[in-house]
């Protein structure tokens, strides 16, 4: 079994949440050097500290770490050879990258260092200028990172189960569901819409609403930047031919994004529009009634 130094917690966001600094490579002296600071490090930088013999070793754990949500830090030995560290360096800075990572390096280790920043390393010490305030202020700066790019990874994930939520939401409305911007066209159905109109994927996708094939053409076809809240009868010509009797009911919003530059005015908007279309054709059931 690995190791531990001890253990502390990091508060983000009103939660406690773990940052952990895995030391990888380090050799007896390396540990002992930094274990003289191991307290002082902790409580400065709020990290639990690990270690892993080997590479393969720590990006097996960063990996078990971060399925736990657990932000990482990796601190390499240069002693375990450019290769190695590269590799250690290149694997956390992939797409799929775990943490960053700081380069604990000797007095001969510059070819080291400099292959590992050009690589993306995060910082690097040296073990024979190591004191408290150097190792904290390297550890502090990648655990910052590491928060920062666990936090957004955790942001992205929320946000794609939420999409996930309303695809299929969306996709259960039983009414026709289309989604229009600024410029009038059509950036998103359901499929409803697409059973109710009669028309494809390929008919919808970036289609300017006023360029389906509306009934009545004298009149025009509808304005969906018009539309009120309220339902109005509209009349829709399916390609075969059929035309097709609906109520239709909009619901306007803005859509924002984030600013262009630090010290803008605020993220840009824009005017999207929720159309809502209902069948309102009379079936033989309906004309009974009315008989």
């Amino acid at each position: 079994m690995e190791p531990e130094w001890g253990g502390s917690a990091r508060v983000v966001a009103g939660e406690e949440r773990e940052t952990v600094l895995l030391g990888v490579g380090l050799g007896p002296a390396e540990g002992r050097a930094l274990r003289a600071f191991a307290a002082e490090v902790e409580a400065a930088t709020r990290t639990r500290w690990l270690e892993s013999a080997t590479v393969d070793g720590a990006l097996a754990r960063l990996r078990m770490l971060r399925q736990r949500g657990t932000a990482c830090v990796g601190l390499v030995s240069s002693t375990l050879g450019e290769r190695e560290v590269l590799r250690l360096v290149r694997s956390l800075g992939a797409p799929d990258g775990l943490s960053p990572v700081v380069v604990l390096a000797g007095r001969d280790d510059e070819s080291v260092v400099t292959a590992a920043m050009a690589a993306n390393a995060c910082d690097f010490v040296l073990v024979h200028e190591l004191d408290a305030d150097c190792l904290i202020r390297s550890i502090r700066l990648a655990a910052e990172i590491a928060l920062h790019v666990r936090e957004t990874e955790l942001r992205a994930l929320d946000l794609a189960n939420l999409e996930l939520r309303f695809a299929v939401v969306w996709d259960l409305i039983e009414d026709g569901l289309l989604l229009v911007d600024e410029q009038r066209v059509i950036r998103r159905w359901n499929r409803a819409a697409k059973s109710l109109l009669g028309l494809s994927d390929a008919d919808l996708d970036g289609a300017p609403f006023g360029s389906l094939r509306w009934g009545n053409p004298g009149a025009g076809s509808p304005d969906p930047s018009k539309l009120s809240a309220h339902e109005l009868a509209a009349e829709f010509e399916r390609p075969d031919g059929t035309r097709i009797r609906l109520g239709m009911r909009v619901r306007a919003f803005d859509l924002r994004t984030a600013p262009v530059a630090a010290g803008g005015r605020g993220g840009s908007s824009g005017r999207m529009r929720f159309v809502l279309l209902r069948d309102r054709r009379e079936t033989e059931e309906h004309a009974a009634l009315l008989s």
